[in-house]
């Protein structure tokens, strides 16, 4: 039997804005966001706000979960900070999720493999998930034209899905290379949702996994291809 209240927060940095939503065991009690621009000022503060407006503050939280990245550095790394200063202050239990993971966790489509998740790393360069039919995600950071002509040396006259803020971006690169092969997702996802988010942190706490109290950035910029069974 699970906890009659189990309140936790879900926060993660967008290409755009910050956003931090507070639970009840399953249940998603209100979602708020922030400019990017802001986060360093204004994200611990409007977090206490929030909790704040349903009567709870930070010690009633079971445990924070955030997206580790990859997404744009600098805000990535205040939103980590913050977090990694909640729990110093007060010893809440931190969850860390892969935000390439939780993307195409939260658009899996058995009849749809393989599904690449392109997030931007600006520069023409991307970040890729590519889930196949083993369930093992392929993950690093590429110059767009070297992934795709990599992907397509790797799937040969397979249609292939991709979805991310990276597909609108490389539209024109992809459908050159993939032409009618390529299934590019519809209505446009950019990132994972902060409730995936929300929804990952509460099944690893669950099962007891991946709880700490210090999260690091995902930063797959200078790293090559890796791979990872989930």
């Amino acid at each position: 039997m699970y906890a009659k209240n189990l309140y936790f927060v879900g926060i993660q940095s967008t290409y755009q804005v910050v956003e931090f939503v507070l639970y009840n065991n399953n249940f998603p009690l209100e979602m708020r966001s922030i400019k990017k621009v802001d986060a360093s000022a204004t994200l611990v503060p409007s977090l206490s706000e929030l909790l704040k407006t349903h009567d709870l503050m930070v010690n009633n939280l079971s445990f924070i979960a955030v997206n580790q990245g990859p997404a744009p550095f600098t805000t990535l790394r205040v939103v980590i900070a913050s977090v990694n200063g909640i729990s110093f202050e007060t010893d809440i239990v931190l969850i860390g999720i892969d935000g390439l993971e939780a993307l195409l966790e939260e658009h899996f489509n058995f009849h749809l493999l393989p599904t690449v998740a392109l997030l931007d790393a600006f520069s023409n360069d991307v970040y890729y998930g590519v889930q196949a039919e083993n369930k093992s995600i392929l993950k690093g950071c590429r110059p767009i034209s070297v992934f795709l002509q990599e992907l397509d040396n790797l799937y040969p006259m397979k249609q292939i899905r991709f979805l991310g803020n990276g597909v609108s971006l490389h539209e024109k690169e992809i459908r050159t290379i993939f032409g009618k092969r390529a299934i590019l997702q519809e209505p446009v996802v950019a990132t994972c949702s902060v409730k995936q988010v929300a929804q990952m942190g509460l099944q690893r706490w669950h099962a007891s996994r991946g709880l700490s109290n210090y999260v690091l950035p995902i930063y797959l910029k200078k790293q090559w291809l890796q791979t990872k069974n989930i």
